[in-house]
């Protein structure tokens, strides 16, 4: 069998779309994290969910490049729109991955990049810069800190990581977020206050916050809904970009 095409996302909502679409699918653990093998788009691909933030993304990308020895890697996911022109679903694909410290963006350079068609591009996928945090950070705040020419940014906790140890291991990367809240949606929650200190989601946390906060009620209602309509998009997304490399 051919090296795999290795998926790899954080949160379970962000893969199901997809492991409902594996053709020939089969569910197993690679060390401790749960893995799909099939095939999406005429391709031989491993699903894996690594859990949020850089930790857990360093421990997933380092048994994945051990284990599945991967033909390439899409590191894929939710999330947040920094400056407005993107809508609830619209797709981002990385052009540039940075790490952002909460003060400056620092790029991380892929070695090796996969080619993406532009036949993928259309009206709601756009070429973008994806900034990876360590922490939770307000899109208000990212976007003070960042240059006024930076193409569509968007925030998330795992790319650069991934992207770093991949381009390392001279593994071609691809990154591709769909927006789950846009930039004039700032919650009035954070993620902090549901996850332990290694951003593993926990539901007493979760229920806590909403007992003391109970007003964000609608706002978890409002995510919910949105996090569905992006894994839908990022599930089409990654179809489109496996049938036209295969």
């Amino acid at each position: 069998m051919s090296a795999p095409i290795v998926i790899i996302a954080a949160m379970p909502e962000e893969l199901v779309p997809l492991v409902k679409r594996l053709q020939n699918a089969s569910k197993y653990s690679v060390g401790r994290f749960t893995a799909w093998h099939g095939t999406l788009g005429g391709q031989h691909v491993c699903l894996l969910r690594s859990g949020m933030g850089e930790r857990n993304a360093r421990e997933a990308i380092t048994t994945i490049l051990k284990h599945l020895h991967p033909s390439a890697i899409y590191t894929i996911g939710f999330g947040g729109a920094i400056r407005p022109g993107l809508a609830v679903g619209d797709l981002v694909l990385g052009s540039g991955v940075y790490f952002f410290d909460g003060i400056i963006a620092v790029p991380v350079s892929p070695l090796a990049s996969v080619t993406v068609s532009n036949d993928f591009l259309q009206r709601n996928r756009v070429v973008g810069s994806i900034l990876t945090t360590s922490h939770i950070v307000s899109k208000a705040a990212a976007d003070h800190h960042l240059p006024a020419d930076l193409p569509h940014p968007v925030l998330d906790m795992e790319t650069a990581t991934i992207a770093t140890l991949a381009s390392q291991a001279g593994v071609p990367i691809l990154a591709l977020r769909a927006i789950s809240d846009p930039a004039e949606e700032e919650l009035t929650f954070s993620l902090d206050e549901f996850c332990d200190g290694e951003f593993n989601l926990q539901i007493w946390r979760v229920l806590l916050t909403v007992a003391k906060k109970p007003w964000i009620i609608p706002q978890l209602l409002r995510l919910s809904r949105n996090c569905h309509i992006a894994g839908v998009a990022l599930a089409d997304g990654v179809c489109d970009l496996l049938t036209m490399t295969a």
